[in-house]
């Protein structure tokens, strides 16, 4: 929403709240009904029935509407909008997607949405994937990634290597897939060859698999060189970032078998000027030299090469101002929806 704004779109957000049907932030109505507790399809009724009778729609407008399962209330709204010669705009967060729940219900929610979804395809005119997609049940659609919010613009990250020190930083809420393992094993190889660096990995975050990464490095005698400093945030967090030299992304994508892949964490990373570890399958980091692209397998990574990475770097650029400018440029929402309306319009 800000993003829309910030390209002078007078832009509005209708949303849910618990049972409040709310404009910006306004209540302009309830879905509290006393036939809710027999069937929901009545609250989704009740939501787009106070949207349509409660907004000033005015003709030729978009509407960017995030998928939801189709149902004759939404079929209903759109064809209102239609009416009004409105573009329609869907956003698919995953595609292909699955409605398939368990229990009678989801099943009875799963075919509804599969009888209607050519008569709600009628009423839409432009898609918007996060799966590298050009076209999406017949309607052509345009491949985004998440964005960062940029503003204010935090202070950049250390550069440069000092007291022959490499400062390597995850945040993450820990899961297998983050592959931070990758990085320990890399470590306990490194130290056992010659080396000219110190390298240090700071593990910011807290979950039951940060346990398995504590016993590994214990296993591996890295006590001095891994870090776990737990859950930060705020100034801390923001302490902890802008004293490590590289960030470390997603190294696991692969357990999840991901055809594409686009983590927010990466990006956030580059605001802070940071140069970053990143999966291959990562579109919006191909071609960038301040980004290292792990190999998409079980591989140990190779910190001397690291290490070699980050040296040609500063060796070549005065300072990291130039991975802040990139991140502000290609990774806001402000960028990413200005490419919305382009598509849009």
């Amino acid at each position: 929403m800000k993003a829309f704004k910030d390209l002078g779109v007078d832009a509005h957000l209708i949303s849910l709240y618990d049972e409040e049907v709310q404009i910006d932030g306004k209540t302009i109505g309830f879905t509290k009904h006393l036939r809710n507790r027999l069937v929901k399809q009545f609250k989704s009724s009740r939501f787009f029935k106070i949207t349509r009778n409660n907004v000033a729609w005015q003709s030729d407008s978009i509407l960017y509407l995030r998928f939801l399962k189709v149902n004759y209330s939404v079929i209903r709204f759109l064809r209102y909008l239609k009416r009004k010669k409105f573009t329609v705009v869907v956003e698919y967060p995953s595609y292909p997607y699955s409605v398939e729940d368990k229990g009678l219900k989801a099943k009875y929610y799963s075919l509804l949405d599969r009888i209607l979804k050519k008569t709600f395809n009628k009423h839409v005119d432009l898609t918007v994937n996060f799966n590298n997609l050009k076209i999406i049940e017949n309607k052509p659609s345009i491949p985004i990634s998440n964005g960062i919010q940029v503003k204010p613009l935090p202070n950049l990250s250390n550069w440069g290597i000092k007291n022959q020190e490499i400062h390597l930083i995850g945040v993450a809420n820990i899961s297998f897939w983050h592959g931070y393992d990758r990085i320990i094993k890399g470590l306990a190889e490194y130290y056992k060859s010659d080396h000219n660096s110190k390298v240090f990995f700071h593990v910011v975050g807290d979950s039951s698999e940060k346990k398995n990464l504590e016993k590994l490095v214990i296993k591996l005698k890295l006590e001095d060189h891994v870090i776990f400093h737990g859950f930060q945030s705020g100034t801390s967090l923001s302490r902890l970032i802008t004293q490590s030299n590289i960030g470390v992304g997603s190294l696991g994508l692969h357990r999840l078998k991901l055809d594409s892949t686009s983590t927010l964490k990466s990006k956030e990373y580059t605001l802070n000027g940071l140069p970053i570890l990143v999966d291959p399958k990562d579109p919006d980091f191909k071609n960038v030299d301040f980004a290292y692209l792990i190999s998409y397998d079980e591989s140990i990574i190779d910190i001397n090469d690291v290490v070699r990475f980050y040296k040609k770097l500063i060796s070549k650029n005065e300072n990291n101002q130039y991975i802040q400018d990139f991140a502000v440029k290609n990774f806001s929402w402000t960028a990413k929806m200005q490419e919305v309306l382009k598509f849009a319009s």
